[in-house]
């Protein structure tokens, strides 16, 4: 039997990227299914998970922001941010115990998502810097409004940590010349055209910044009946963390479940152990920065850590300042 060959070298993407246009160009009136046949996309497939070639996809995109809307990249981006989060997005966001956590596994999630694409986080002193780049498709018509897009997702998503107000200092663009159909708000950004990469900024005094739940309601303590599953197990091993680390076995006696079942629940919500416990060691040890009478290694003992410079290390990584840089940024 001869041996099927892999599909050549067309970066695919899932089609629920290209669904966010289309449902915005249907809301405006606009003839989607006809830049769909012409741009040779599928008309009637519903299904997200399904993978259609990229360069379809910025055909698409390129016919229908020339004959609709200039700005449209921009437009799905931040509607897409705002409205249309799937669920494992949801999970990233409402589970990473900080923004710069958060940024470094939708990076994760979109690479996963598209072939070819190149997502990622640079450090500056001040600052980060968000990049996404198509190597191999920089240039072809539809290639700036699919970096719009992109870049005004993450920027959405963002926001969801740091307001609705928050923006960029800085965005680059790989186009050569800066777009005049900028939507307004962004009016207020630096904006570098002719740049290696798409990009923005995001100072790092902003990347500790968990994800906003929006208003508390009543206030007070909530009743242990309103708690869901996740925040009991999170209730009951935050009690114990100033006891040392709390190991997988015996937080499992401690919420009388087994290893593997406790594995398996904590999955089913978009997270794993590890990932559990770190995010309630930052979110204690945030609490106890923000009082300036407290010493960091009494901190670090605080959340179950016995070296000083092992707390310095973690809380780094998680927010991308020392706990003495999140203690000037905080103050």
């Amino acid at each position: 039997m001869a041996k099927t060959s892999k599909l050549p070298g067309v970066p695919v993407v899932r089609f629920s990227h290209s669904m966010a246009f289309i449902g915005l160009l249907r809301n405006l009136g606009a003839p989607a299914d006809r830049y769909l046949e012409s741009s040779k996309l599928p008309r009637l497939c519903e299904e997200p998970d399904w993978l259609i070639p990229v360069p379809r996809m910025y055909a698409f995109l390129d016919e229908a922001a020339r004959k609709e809307e200039a700005a449209l990249g921009w437009w799905v981006g931040e509607s897409v941010g705002d409205l249309q989060l799937s669920n494992p997005l949801r999970n990233i966001l409402e589970t990473a115990p900080s923004l710069l956590v958060a940024l470094q596994s939708l990076a994760q999630l979109v690479n996963s998502e598209s072939s070819g694409i190149d997502v990622g986080i640079r450090h500056r002193e001040d600052d980060i810097v968000v990049f996404t780049q198509y190597p191999a498709l920089r240039g072809v018509p539809g290639y700036a409004v699919g970096q719009a897009y992109q870049i005004s997702v993450f920027v959405s998503l963002v926001q969801l940590f740091l307001g609705k107000n928050w923006l960029p200092a800085e965005i680059g663009l790989e186009c050569e010349r800066s777009p005049s159909e900028l939507p307004e708000q962004y009016h207020a950004c630096r904006i570098s055209p002719g740049s290696r990469f798409g990009y923005f900024t995001v100072q790092k005094s902003c990347l500790h910044h968990s994800m906003a739940k929006g208003p508390a309601g009543n206030a007070g303590v909530p009743s242990l009946d309103q708690l869901d599953e996740l925040e009991l197990m999170r209730g009951v091993l935050r009690s114990y963390l100033a006891d040392g680390y709390v190991s997988r076995t015996y937080a499992a006696e401690l919420l009388d479940t087994s290893v593997r079942s406790l594995t398996r629940r904590l999955s089913k919500h978009g997270t794993t152990y590890q990932k559990l416990i770190d995010s309630l060691r930052f979110e204690v040890a945030k609490e106890h920065l923000e009082n300036p009478d407290m010493q960091v290694r009494d901190v670090a003992n605080a959340v179950g850590f016995e070296d000083q410079g092992d707390f310095t290390r973690a809380f780094r990584r998680i927010s991308g300042l020392t706990p003495s840089e999140f203690r000037r940024a905080v103050s």
